[in-house]
């Protein structure tokens, strides 16, 4: 069981997780593009709501590590903290695509005819 291994079932956790999100607000997405909106629209405004999410638990993850790391006497680079932040923001863009493509690619039609 190596470090592989954990960040393997983070993944696995968090994808469905966002897919789950995109199918909750599926009839937003597709009144949105009954109503003209285009498919890199789509994609942009979910990529978009996921980045102002992640921003906000990265931020606080750096403000945790930095109050964490200083009082107990070990000091982390500060370039190593902002690169990790920068990492989960950018693994949570690359993690949002899937599902946003998938919702812009739904006929409109269909998704508001759903109960």
């Amino acid at each position: 069981m190596g470090l592989d291994q954990g960040e393997d079932e983070e993944s696995v956790f968090l994808t469905p997780r966002r897919q789950l999100g995109v199918l909750v607000r599926q009839r937003d997405l597709g009144r949105r593009r009954a109503l003209g909106a285009d498919r890199p629209t789509i994609i942009t405004l979910v990529v978009t709501r996921t980045l102002i999410a992640a921003t906000l638990g990265a931020l606080a993850g750096t403000a945790a590590a930095v109050v964490i790391t200083t009082s107990s006497g070990v000091r982390a680079p500060t370039g190593f903290i902002g690169a990790v932040a920068v990492l989960a923001l950018l693994t949570a863009a690359i993690d949002a695509i899937p599902p946003a493509a998938i919702a812009a690619y739904r006929d409109p039609v269909a998704v508001l005819r759903t109960p």
